[in-house]
């Protein structure tokens, strides 16, 4: 830990004179547990403070030097601001150590270098949003390997409406700030953009002044025939190879007497993917609401009919998220713009108390008769 009591005061082990330490080893306590701590310091660690026996305290647990260098990197470039960041501030009502506090902000920095569930995420996070007005996970190396997990962004990502779903990394070992932004998934695939930065002063900058809207971003990195085609050959490949990655979709698809890599076209959409707000990516949500509306044989739903479906599809595929609260409105957006498009498509129309089925998306028996469709067609949906 970086910050010890002295004297009743508290103090950073890297403002502690050598003078000081010779004379006052003894009297460094932990503010936590009260119990004696001793500042080491040497060529190759930051000077940090360590307790002498084993202790259950929970600031007794081993840090790493990249945790501790960001803290301190942190607080450098929020003071370069002109502004004032404490290190590891207590809060004593939700029991719990912010890595970095800025009072002027309210504002809480979480360098989070190590593994963390999310059940302790979500947990930290609400703490720290009782008695600040927000906290921002800021992940290292080991969470920033540019392989985007939907298990990650569930932890880690925040939204708004300019950069869409993004989350901020800090390498240790470049020294660089990225933000990863206008998260989405793409062909069943989930990307980002990526700008590095060489502080916080720039990368704060760059996020007040961002004039793009993440809707303008949906799908843009192919081409739509190629980016359907990918996809089509990713089901087909994990379909031989029996993975379980859209096994649930197959399966039900199986139950309806239709093949999950025959789905209609309407299931791709113009954009190929969307938001990454679904556990099972967006083909199987939508292949799904697929099922639910033209392959049971009803002709006819009422608006609490379909509002019993979006339910079912919250509660089947909805993601919950640890830093994101709209990720339910979200799902409605999409929800509905589904429903337009099956409009538009000639599927339906809407009726005064719902919508009316017209006629049924079609469907393909197999992986080659669909190739060919997208191969010949020039008009995909």
């Amino acid at each position: 830990m970086l910050v010890a009591q002295l004297n009743g005061r508290l103090i950073e082990a890297q403002k502690v004179s050598k003078d000081t330490s010779k004379k006052s080893q003894a009297n460094f306590i932990c503010p936590q547990c009260r119990q004696s701590v001793i500042l080491k310091r040497g060529q190759y660690r930051i000077a940090h403070f360590s307790h002498r026996d084993l202790s259950d305290c929970p600031y007794s647990e081993s840090e790493s030097a990249a945790h501790q260098a960001g803290k301190l990197r942190f607080q450098a470039d929020i003071s370069e601001i002109g502004h004032l960041a404490v290190i590891e501030r207590d809060f004593d009502a939700i029991k719990q150590r912010a890595d970095v506090y800025v009072p002027d902000w309210q504002l809480v920095f979480e360098y989070q270098c190590s593994p963390i569930s999310f059940t302790e995420i979500k947990r930290r996070t609400a703490g720290y949003q009782q008695v600040a007005a927000d906290v921002i996970w800021i992940v290292g190396d080991r969470h920033a390997t540019g392989r985007y997990r939907r298990e990650q962004i569930a932890k880690f990502a925040r939204f708004n409406d300019r950069l869409g779903f993004y989350f901020v990394s800090y390498s240790s070992k470049t020294r660089l700030f990225g933000l990863h932004y206008f998260i989405q998934e793409v062909a069943g695939k989930v990307v980002a953009e990526v700008q590095k930065f060489s502080n916080l002063r720039a990368l704060m900058a760059f996020m007040r002044t961002s004039q793009t809207h993440y809707s303008q971003q949906i799908g843009g990195h192919f081409q739509a025939r190629q980016r359907i085609l990918h996809q089509l050959r990713t089901i087909q490949e994990s379909n031989l190879r029996r993975a379980k990655t859209y096994l649930s979709s197959v399966n039900a698809c199986y139950a309806a007497g239709r093949q999950f890599v025959g789905c209609p076209m309407i299931c791709h959409g113009q954009a190929g993917g969307g938001l990454p707000i679904v556990k099972q990516g967006v083909l199987g949500w939508k292949v799904w609401l697929v099922l639910q509306l033209f392959e049971r044989g009803q002709q006819d739903f009422s608006t609490s009919e379909l509002e019993a479906i979006f339910e079912a599809g919250c509660e089947q595929f909805l993601i919950e998220f640890a830093q994101v609260r709209v990720g339910r409105q979200l799902m409605a957006d999409r929800f509905r713009q589904f429903i337009r498009d099956c409009r538009s498509a000639g599927y339906l129309r809407y009726t005064i108390s719902g919508i009316a089925i017209i006629s049924r998306p079609q469907w393909f028996d197999d992986y080659d008769q669909k190739r060919r469709f997208i191969l010949t067609n020039r008009q995909l949906l």
